[in-house]
């Protein structure tokens, strides 16, 4: 039975490493959704034999540490946190795109258990992380050929390489782990060849790191070696020729980063992506960040001591949003600060918590090295010297990059095996668990079978219903028959899930759709939208706080001639969030589509006058001044070149124009801009937009086509945009930006 059990719990430990591979296509978020199911099952399993193993074997016991003694306090705070939060729902068990809550987090410290219980042996230690290096091997592979273009980058630019992560930041945070799992085994072996390869897998950790184009990671890697290198200076002492290693690597980091500052302007640095993105690291360029961060402290201060509750970030960014924002996604469900995060999500207490993990760690590598003789540390260390400022390295550099993103699966998987590498080696046996005798044959004829049973119970309610979720929501993503997608979102919303919102979501963009569409019959359209209502307004109640429900039921309400219904809606979005352009805008568009006009211009006026720099905000307070007979004048003291394309292409704008039979002052607008910049191509490609969006092809051909004529470096571009026209295609459509 130990046999089997063993067998059972080192095949889950070392079967997550490969969770990373997995694409999903089949379920919606495919990056996402199919690794965090596959690693809690995996969890679930391996926790089960191990617990019982624990129960044959004293061997396999928990021991204590002060890292799980502060894991364990952590996931107690964030509990309660949680459980008393704005949304507890959404806090245990998140939802399809981030699949984090308080289930990952418990998984999180199953992993950490069940890893510092069971690898026991350098030579296990060894077979992991050689596995898990050739995992990353296959994974930067993956990202060569993107880089190559061999295979596609799935999100964001098309250099930032995130290979089987969908996302480049989560790919840096993997290679940075990776970087010094490395360097580890290279410390290790004492074979020539051993350690040039792991030389090599270092250096093409760290090139992959660097294409993801994650500058807070790049930072963190920078600031994790450098602290490697602090520790071996002193620490290490007795160890020179390391030292001297040491004082040579700190010498040569100063000379790359100094050389890296002095051609940071050069032509080289700016016409290479990922150095160009490297090199602009400024405090201007996290202006967004500091924006966010300050919002997290206001929000904070409403619910210090516990928080919200975890997944409950969206609450915050709604109620203190900043106009300044707009340049950002719309909706932040994250502060992109791990330390933050954790504020919000726990209060002080959680961050407190949270902070003690790493605090615990760092009190075995840095305090305790100095309380005890070298000689009976050598004999009681798993690790050397330089393993320690390695794992101090580690540490450190995933500190740095939790300054600047969040955490998600991958990142909690390393952090628990760093820890387990920690606690492993310096967890010392619980007396009265060391000593607790059980009978075998009670765990064999009692145990085992309700064990088994436990864990198809277990296995069965946290991810099945979600798999079949997310499987039925993709479905009716990717049908384009209407019964058959009507069907899956019912199949979807049975279950009763997590996914609960993203479904209801998807069901209103489709409505949306549906009621203004010429193919279905009335009876089709009432049934799905009255269906879609109903499910909508369900989940406003269980959730009333979140505009952003709001928001997409007055989009559909709009699209189904119901104004005054709409205009409720976005009037409560309003209320959650009173400062936010795009719901402001979204009031004005309401208003235009009323025939409210002076109503219409107040709001578009009120959304210019908070962020005059918003290009949406000032494109369509400039279109309804057409209301007003606006003249070319006018409009040029509104539109510059920064604002013409987004002018142009405003759906608001052309209907204004429409509505006023006011395309002369336009046009004029466009051609005396042009007269007198005849250079620039923006106004030119503004102009060929404005004709387009007015079903006007052959006016539009005809401004580029003079452009081409006129302004040679324009040649390539408008032929392109011009073949984009004849074609039936979107403006530019796979045409070169400039």
């Amino acid at each position: 039975m130990n046999d089997l059990l063993k067998t059972i719990t080192y095949t889950g430990i070392f079967a997550v490493p490969f969770v990373v591979l997995l694409i999903t296509e089949s379920l919606f978020f495919p990056y996402i959704t199919g690794k965090n199911f596959t690693f809690r099952i995996l969890v679930e399993v391996m926790t089960v034999a191990w617990i019982l193993l624990a129960f044959l074997d004293a061997q396999y016991r928990p021991k204590f540490s002060w890292i799980s003694v502060s894991m364990l306090g952590f996931l107690v705070i964030v509990f309660f946190a949680n459980l008393f939060g704005e949304y507890p729902a959404k806090s245990f068990w998140s939802n399809f795109e981030r699949m984090e809550g308080f289930v990952t987090i418990v998984h999180f410290y199953l992993y950490f258990l069940v890893v510092g219980a069971m690898l026991t042996t350098e030579r296990l230690w060894n077979r992991f992380f050689n596995t898990t290096l050739a995992v990353a091997a296959i994974v930067s592979f993956i990202a060569l050929a993107q880089i190559s273009g061999a295979a596609t980058v799935s999100q964001g630019a098309s250099w930032r390489v995130d290979g089987t992560f969908g996302n480049s930041t989560y790919m840096a945070i993997y290679m940075l782990f990776h970087v010094f799992i490395a360097a580890c085994m290279l410390a290790r072996t004492r074979i020539i060849q051993l350690r040039y390869l792991y030389g090599g897998l270092m250096g093409i950790f760290v090139l992959m790191l660097l294409q993801t184009g994650t500058r807070g990671t790049a930072l963190g890697l920078i600031g994790g070696v450098l602290l490697t290198t602090l520790y071996v200076l002193i620490y290490a002492r007795g160890h020179e020729r390391l030292r001297k290693a040491a004082a040579g690597a700190l010498l040569l980091i100063a000379v790359v980063i100094g050389g890296f500052i002095a051609v940071r302007d050069s032509a080289f640095v700016q016409e290479v992506p990922v150095l160009d993105r490297l090199a602009n690291i400024s405090l201007s360029e996290g202006s967004i960040r500091f924006i966010i961060w300050n919002m997290a402290l206001q929000g904070a201060s409403d619910r210090p001591i516990l928080g919200w509750g975890q997944e409950n970030f969206s609450y915050v960014f709604n109620t203190y949003y900043e106009p300044e924002l707009y340049r950002a996604e719309a909706w932040y469900d994250r502060v992109h600060n791990v330390f933050l995060d954790w504020l919000i999500a726990a209060g002080v207490f959680g961050l407190l918590a949270y902070v003690s993990i790493f605090l615990g760690a760092l009190y075995y590598l840095l305090v305790v090295p100095l309380r005890t003789e070298e000689g009976k540390r050598a004999q009681h260390e798993m690790f050397s010297v330089f393993e320690r400022a390695l794992l101090v390295g580690i540490l450190g550099g995933y500190t740095i990059h939790n300054i600047f993103v969040f955490d998600n699966l991958v990142s909690y998987i390393f952090f628990a095996v760093v820890l387990a590498f920690i606690h492993q080696q310096v967890a010392r046996p619980i007396g009265w668990m060391e000593h607790l005798r059980v009978d075998r044959a009670l765990i064999e004829k009692v145990g085992v079978p309700v064990g088994v049973i436990a864990l198809v119970v277990i296995v069965y309610f946290v991810n099945v219903p979600g798999i079949k979720t997310a499987y039925a929501l993709l479905g009716a993503l990717r049908t384009t028959d209407h019964e058959e997608r009507v069907e899956a979102f019912e199949q979807a919303l049975s279950y009763d899930t997590f996914g609960t919102q993203e479904i209801v979501e998807q069901m209103s963009e489709y409505g949306m759709q549906v009621a203004i569409s010429s193919s279905l019959s009335e009876s089709k359209k009432e049934a799905y939208l009255e269906k879609t209502e109903e499910v909508l307004l369900a989940f406003i109640e269980k959730k009333p706080n979140d505009p952003r429900s709001n928001i997409f039921l007055a989009g559909m309400y709009r699209n189904m001639n119901r104004m005054d219904d709409a205009a409720a809606q976005l009037a409560r979005a309003r209320e959650l969030s009173p400062r936010k352009g795009s719901i402001i805008i979204e009031q004005g568009i309401l208003e235009l589509q009323r025939g409210e006009i002076e109503t219409a211009r107040a709001y578009f006026k009120e959304a210019f006058d908070a962020t005059p720099e918003y290009p949406r905000a000032r494109s369509v307070y400039a279109g309804t001044a057409l209301y007003e007979g606006a003249t070319a004048e006018d409009i040029a003291a509104l539109i510059t070149e920064p604002y013409m394309r987004t002018f142009a292409q405003d759906v608001v704008v052309l209907y204004s124009i429409q509505q006023n039979q006011a395309l002369e002052p336009v046009a004029t607008f466009f051609e005396r801009y042009i007269a007198e910049h005849g250079e620039s191509m923006t106004p030119r490609l503004a102009y060929a937009q404005l004709f387009y969006g007015f079903g006007q092809p052959s006016l539009a051909i005809a401004v580029l086509e003079k452009a081409r004529e006129e302004v040679p470096a324009f040649t390539d571009y408008a032929s392109c945009y011009i073949t984009t026209i004849r074609d039936g295609k979107a403006l530019g459509d796979g045409c070169v930006q400039f």
